[in-house]
């Protein structure tokens, strides 16, 4: 990162990353983590380091990151094997329907980006899979008995939901556009090049504007512009 002195934070070098479509967003990212850290602003690192180390499993994630997704199972009816049949969520219950909505994506930017560059050279038809856990079958099989009625016994032997692999190219971009966004805005309120110790003099008022800012932007889901 270009400094003009060791305290001046260059927001330029941050935007020209974004705006460069080839780039990665490792490094947009990791300046706004020294950033956040350098301020001590909680939100905007917790952020930049989720972002780039990858969400935990109980961590809120952003809408974003949440691809639509379809639910699919298999199923032996007595000798006969039945895999890949679809079975819509709305005849289950209401918490089972809410954990098959979405497939989250908890994998750090740098997967996400190398995971998009494979997929791109895959069929276009190629799918986001995400198993649905083994204990959830019983809760699931009576409305598959219900929708597949068959003479036979019907007994589930899987299930998983089914995504879009081109999302994943959405989480990217959508990433890039609301940091651009949010880092212009910085910009306009704070300078291209930020004196950090000039900004640390009020550091909680300045730490609730960058907050504002990345609510606005959907960059956080805390605050009071949640998404």
């Amino acid at each position: 990162m270009t400094e003009k002195t060791n305290n001046t934070f260059v927001l330029n070098d941050v935007i020209n990353d974004l705006v460069d479509a080839e780039k990665s967003l490792i490094n947009p990212l990791m300046k706004l983590s020294y950033f956040g850290r350098f301020t001590k602003n909680k939100e905007l690192t917790e952020y930049t380091l989720n972002e780039i180390k990858g969400y935990s499993v109980d961590s809120d994630l952003p809408n974003y990151r949440q691809i639509g997704s379809r639910l699919y199972v298999d199923f032996q009816a007595g000798y006969h094997s039945h895999p890949n049949k679809e079975l819509p969520i709305a005849g289950l219950e209401k918490d089972i329907q809410e954990f098959c909505r979405y497939i989250p994506v908890f994998e750090s930017i740098r997967e996400i980006e190398n995971m998009s560059s494979k997929l791109s050279e895959k069929d276009s038809n190629y799918e986001l899979k995400f198993p649905i856990p083994l204990e959830w079958l019983p809760r699931i099989q009576p409305f598959a008995i219900k929708l597949y009625r068959s003479n036979a016994r019907i007994q589930l032997t899987g299930a998983r939901l089914i995504g879009n692999s081109s999302k994943m190219l959405g989480i990217i971009e959508t990433v890039r556009i609301n940091l651009l966004a949010f880092s212009m805005e910085i910009a306009e309120q704070f300078g291209y090049e930020i004196e950090l110790n000039s900004y640390n003099r009020e550091r909680e008022a300045n730490n609730k504007t960058i907050l504002q800012y990345m609510t606005t932007n959907n960059i956080t889901n805390k605050g009071d512009g949640n998404i």
